[in-house]
């Protein structure tokens, strides 16, 4: 995953045809694993040269102008409680929030990668 620091990151997240967004909280258990299901989704895609971009980052911190970028793009505030969310962009359009990998499965994830890509 592309680790999301700055507002140039965000811009090159939302230039992308086909992104997945993971909000990291390493203070957060449902994240971690979360995150290693999100990292084992990654793998997957990569073997298998699905055309997508996996980022990730933390919000929380020090600059709020990002989070408030991504809260303004319609992500829920949800995103930034550690319960392992994830967001789905197509062309830098939000087109799916989930809550939390580890409720909705990586099933779920994949149903929303295949209408993205």
């Amino acid at each position: 995953m592309i680790a999301i620091k700055t507002h140039g990151h965000l811009d090159d997240l939302f230039a992308e045809t086909a992104a997945v967004l993971f909000f990291e909280a390493d203070w957060s258990q449902y994240a971690l694993i979360s995150r290693q299901m999100m990292s084992h989704v990654e793998s997957y895609a990569r073997m298998g040269k699905v055309p997508i971009a996996f980022y990730s980052g933390a919000f929380d911190g020090e600059d709020a102008s990002m989070a408030n970028r991504l809260r303004e793009g319609g992500i829920q505030i949800h995103a930034f409680n550690g319960g392992g969310s994830v967001a789905f962009y197509r062309k830098g359009e939000l087109t799916h929030f989930m809550l939390s990998v580890i409720s909705e499965g990586t099933d779920a994830v994949w149903r929303e990668i295949d209408r993205i890509k």
